[in-house]
Order: structure tokens, then C-alpha cells, then sequence
């Protein structure tokens, strides 16, 4: 385990991240960097995997959800 409080789900979920960030954004990052965002596509899938909307409370470190993308997730008509 990467994190000694984190349990078979946590590692579950984080290896769903790590899928989805190799397959679907890692072969885009160079051009989608260059014109300097995400396609419009990539919100809506992100969002059928439960990665969008996620909020992890570790005390003071914590992660809260980018409005900009479960905005966008919410608006895509697929």
C-alpha cells in the first residue's frame, strides 16, 4: 500500500485514475498542453469512471472537485 491508512478500495480507485490518466490523457498531454487545455471529451468520460466530483478530507490536506469540470461533466449531452 502506498499510504499506510488506505484501504483495498482507496488503492482500487487509484488505480482507476492511473488507467484512465495512461489511456486516455498521458498519449494527448504534449499537444493538449500546447494549445493549453483538456477536449471537451474527456469530462464526460472522466465522469462515467467516478472521477469527477471526488472529495477526499485528510484534515489539512485535502482535495476538493475543480468546478470547471463537473460543470462541464453536467452540461455534456452524452
Amino acid at each position: 500500500m502506498a499510504f499506510p491508512d488506505w484501504t483495498e478500495e482507496h488503492e482500487a480507485f487509484r488505480a482507476s485514475v492511473r488507467r484512465f490518466t495512461e489511456e486516455e490523457i498521458r498519449p494527448h498531454a504534449e499537444e493538449w498542453d500546447a494549445k493549453g487545455g483538456f477536449p471537451d471529451d474527456i469530462f464526460p468520460k472522466a465522469g462515467k469512471l467516478g472521477l469527477l466530483g471526488v472529495r477526499f478530507d485528510y484534515g489539512a490536506l485535502s482535495a476538493r472537485p475543480r468546478n470547471r469540470g463537473a460543470r462541464r461533466s453536467r452540461e455534456s449531452p452524452k
